[in-house]
């Protein structure tokens, strides 16, 4: 893959995802630091933005966010789909709301600041 394609993949990523955790964060805060691990001082930023901003953020050639979960996780996570075990996949799915919530009541920010 050229790659000029990847870097604007990359971006059309980003964007995706700024907009997403915006429109989240307008609607109900509490929700976008519980599903996408994103700081009270971060979502309030993103809400003062508008969508034209948040696409100029988006134009780096990076993938701004990183993915919460560990390999361990992953791999139960794939393997689970891959297998078609659904049990294996709702505790899968049980597992990555605890954690994030884990993460949202032990105030672990993205700041490392401690405050979510």
């Amino acid at each position: 893959m050229d790659s000029t394609v990847q870097c604007a993949d990359l971006q059309e990523l980003n964007y995706a995802y700024l907009v997403m955790a915006r429109e989240m964060a307008i609607k109900d805060p509490a929700c976008v630091r519980l599903r996408l691990g994103i700081g009270a001082d971060t979502a309030r930023w993103l809400t003062s933005l508008p969508v034209t901003a948040l696409r100029r953020v988006a134009e780096v050639e990076v993938l701004l966010f990183v993915p919460r979960f560990d390999a361990r996780f992953w791999r139960q996570a794939l393997q689970g789909a891959q297998e078609g075990e659904p049990e294996l996949q709702r505790m899968t799915r049980m597992q990555a709301v605890l954690q994030a919530a884990r993460q949202v009541e032990y105030g672990e920010s993205e700041d490392g600041s401690g405050r979510v």
